[in-house]
């Protein structure tokens, strides 16, 4: 028996039952796990790994989700603007 869990699923799910009563991403620690997904899944485990630990910051109704370069370090890290209220990814990107 699996389990299924699809992130981009979640904004489709809103529309059953009368829609989301409660933001799907309430917390830093959720904003992280859903970015750590989507990242190693562009980038690679590898790659992610090597940019923990994340931190998610909260600006208004988005959490950013950012990688942490080791000091010294060369090189950029991967981001992600999660909507706090339907979990939508709505940029991701890496800088250099």
């Amino acid at each position: 028996k699996r389990t299924l869990f699809l992130i981009g699923a979640l904004p489709a799910l809103a529309g059953c039952g009368g829609g989301v009563t409660r933001d799907v991403v309430p917390d830093a620690t959720t904003a992280v796990r859903i970015a750590e997904a989507v990242l190693a899944s562009t980038y690679g485990e590898k790659q992610m790994a090597s940019e923990k630990p994340l931190q998610a910051t909260l600006e208004g109704d988005v959490w950013t989700v950012c990688g942490t370069l080791p000091q010294g370090a060369r090189g950029g890290v991967g981001s992600v603007r999660i909507a706090k209220r339907d979990g939508r990814v709505s940029d991701m990107g890496h800088t250099q």
